[in-house]
């Protein structure tokens, strides 16, 4: 092997960045090895791309269908309708499921419910057994999440027994359609959809929806702020493009939030058993400490455990529901 060459014969070229020192006030400027500050540097990454802020979020009125969904939101609450929320049961969809409640509940009115499909007798998706179920039950509206835009059968199923369904939703291969019985669907990759984020995770748009639903709340920022802790767990577990300014603004602000605390017991107790310590929590501590305890739930027993454990007031009790997750 030549120097400076690979086994393929090949010959290594570094890039080196365009101005010289540019490596070095990068480092010095995010506190970072010189040698990651050379490679941001030569790929034309500057501090910028690390200062995420609200500034980067995007209007959420951009997002297709969001107009329909608030008017329907609306109605239902208007009116005392039962709402079900239907997720799904990774960490995504649960991340999803507690912020959507959260926000609904929040603006009060309907009767509110949630339902995470059993991975084993349910399978994947929005299933006929989980519309009989919300029928017999009183439900006039479902909200997905995380599941629902392939789902065209169930969904007009739902519509044929007086069920309406919001669809929010990222899952969609290109070329695909979005079910045409649903009274609107939320999914940024859709065809005609304007909204510049087409790599948010169902939470993201969750958050999103709850954003829009909040507009007036005198309180409006300080729950957001709750519910990016979730939106940034669920962001990082499910893989999505962090080079997207949007979503690397809502797990930047997330692990602020989750660093700054307090946080309510359910989520104090899962931190903890996950060794996840306030101040140091990062990234990779959501990835690979508290995601893979939410995924536990869903992938081993039932997801709706975890909505459960982080919907507790009760210190004690969260903890013993926490262990279980471990």
């Amino acid at each position: 092997m030549t120097p400076g060459g690979s086994r393929g014969g090949r010959r290594w070229i570094v890039r080196e960045p365009a101005a010289p020192g540019e490596a070095e006030a990068l480092a010095a400027a995010l506190g970072v090895d010189v040698v990651a500050a050379r490679v941001f540097a030569a790929r034309g990454v500057g501090a910028a791309f690390f200062a995420s802020s609200r500034a980067d979020f995007h209007d959420p009125s951009s997002i297709l269908g969001i107009d329909k969904a608030l008017a329907r939101l609306r109605a239902a609450r208007e009116a005392g309708e039962h709402i079900r929320l239907v997720t799904d049961y990774d960490v995504d969809g649960t991340t999803s499921c507690l912020i959507l409640h959260a926000v609904l509940d929040r603006l009060g009115g309907a009767k509110l419910s949630y339902h995470l499909p059993d991975r084993f007798t349910e399978g994947y998706g929005l299933s006929k057994r989980a519309v009989d179920t919300a029928a017999a039950e009183g439900v006039t509206l479902i909200v997905t999440a995380d599941i629902g835009v392939r789902d065209h059968v169930t969904v007009s199923h739902a519509k044929s027994l007086g069920i309406d369904v919001i669809v929010v939703d990222h899952h969609l291969p290109a070329g695909e359609s979005v079910p045409v019985d649903a009274v609107a669907v939320l999914c940024p990759p859709q065809a005609g959809c304007p909204y510049p984020n087409k790599a948010l995770a169902a939470c993201g748009v969750s958050f999103k929806l709850a954003s829009a639903l909040l507009a007036d709340d005198a309180r409006r920022d300080d729950y957001l702020d709750s519910m990016l802790k979730l939106a940034a767990i669920g962001t990082v577990a499910d893989v999505v493009d962090l080079a997207n300014a949007e979503n690397r603004a809502i797990v930047t602000l997330g692990l602020r939030a989750l660093n700054r605390g307090p946080h309510s017991p359910g989520l104090t107790a899962l931190l903890k058993v996950a060794s996840a310590n306030i101040g140091a929590i990062t990234s990779e501590s959501l990835g690979w400490r508290i995601g893979p305890r939410i995924n536990a739930a869903g992938r081993l027993a039932d997801a709706s455990a975890v909505v459960r454990l982080l919907r507790e007031r009760d210190p004690n009790a969260a903890l013993a529901q926490a262990a279980g997750l471990d």
